[in-house]
């Protein structure tokens, strides 16, 4: 009995002890992406420029070095609103998102492809006259990521966001001139 229990300590022992060579590295991870982390860069709109035959506004970001074809991006417009005591508070919708006036709706939106982003503001009546203040020193922040909608908690709430990604870091980007 007492070599059987022997022979059952020293066992593991010995699986323990042996280590083998190196395997070849595994391939590299993305930037700045690995394990499913992500990252936000703020962009500001100075103001969007107005395409008269399109009847949008747009405003396009260079992204090359940022976007693949595998990332997910979602992007947040800042809205100041008061809290209950009339202090500005920051809020962040995630775009698209409709606003309604008295002449109709339009809507903030965005495209991208793996080089750029445009943040477009398009809308049911002709959009040539709206007020400056959606058209001018707007600022988004963009998220970009591997995890789809389903891994990131609540995607409508961009502090959820960071903190499900583990970003704790916003970076500036500008916009690029056409």
């Amino acid at each position: 009995m007492k070599k059987i229990l022997a022979l059952l300590l020293v066992t593991p022992l010995i699986f323990i002890s042996c280590e083998g060579d190196q395997g070849p590295p595994g391939p590299p991870g993305e930037d700045g992406l690995d394990g499913g982390q992500g990252r936000i860069y703020e962009v500001s709109v100075d103001q969007f420029e107005y395409i008269e035959g399109d009847n949008i506004y747009s405003a396009i970001f260079d992204f090359s070095d940022v976007f693949s074809e595998s990332h997910n991006v979602f992007v947040y417009h800042l809205l100041v609103i008061e809290d209950d005591q009339g202090n500005p508070v920051d809020s962040w919708d995630l775009l698209p998102y409709s606003v309604f006036t008295d002449q109709g709706t339009f809507q903030y939106s965005f495209n991208h492809t793996s080089f750029d982003l445009e943040i477009l503001i398009n809308g049911d009546y002709d959009l040539s006259n709206i007020s400056t203040a959606y058209t001018q020193d707007q600022i988004f922040r963009v998220v970009v990521t591997n995890n789809t909608i389903e891994e990131v908690a609540n995607i409508n709430n961009m502090e959820e966001v960071m903190k499900t990604l583990k970003i704790n870091n916003i970076e500036q980007l500008n916009i690029r001139k056409n």
